[in-house]
């Protein structure tokens, strides 16, 4: 944070590295909408041609809706979400239970720099539209190389 000017390095430190309740009432709401299901659908393709077989980690799952479409695309996928904030995580559950998927996708609370997985947990690890969230991207990426299995496997980010 030493090269950031004084205003961003305050804004890093109270900024929380979620969305907090109130806000995920509505980014759950918008995020039911076409645009982003749409987008959803063309981030998963994305994803599930690179291999449409293994362990997904999908870091700032937010309302679970990626997790949903990547199921949708790929019933052979073992799919789990993290989000930094208890809100949202609370809220992919219900989304997640809503579709009738409880069994086939976890989610769990944490944030990038500080996952709940054992080094090489996943075969994939992709993350979209959270990194401006992250308090640490640096370390964050640095785990998402960690706990990816293969070497070589690109992690999808899109910011």
């Amino acid at each position: 944070m030493a090269g950031l000017s004084l205003i961003r390095r305050l804004i890093k430190v109270f900024h929380p590295e979620g969305i907090p309740w109130p806000g995920t009432v509505f980014y759950n709401a918008i995020s039911a909408t076409g645009i982003f299901q749409r987008n959803y659908e063309l981030v998963a393709r994305d994803i599930t041609s690179y291999g449409s077989e293994g362990s997904i980690l999908d870091i700032g799952t937010g309302p679970g809706r990626p997790l949903i479409e990547l199921h949708r695309q790929s019933l052979l996928l073992r799919l789990t979400g993290i989000d930094a904030s208890p809100s949202m995580v609370s809220k992919a559950r219900k989304n997640i239970a809503d579709a009738g998927l409880s069994y086939e996708i976890k989610v769990e609370e944490g944030n990038a720099s500080r996952m709940p997985f054992a080094d090489g947990s996943f075969d994939t690890v992709v993350s979209t539209g959270t990194i401006h969230h992250w308090k640490d991207p640096v370390a964050g990426l640095n785990d998402v190389y960690l706990y990816s299995k293969r070497e070589g496997m690109p992690s999808y980010t899109i910011s």
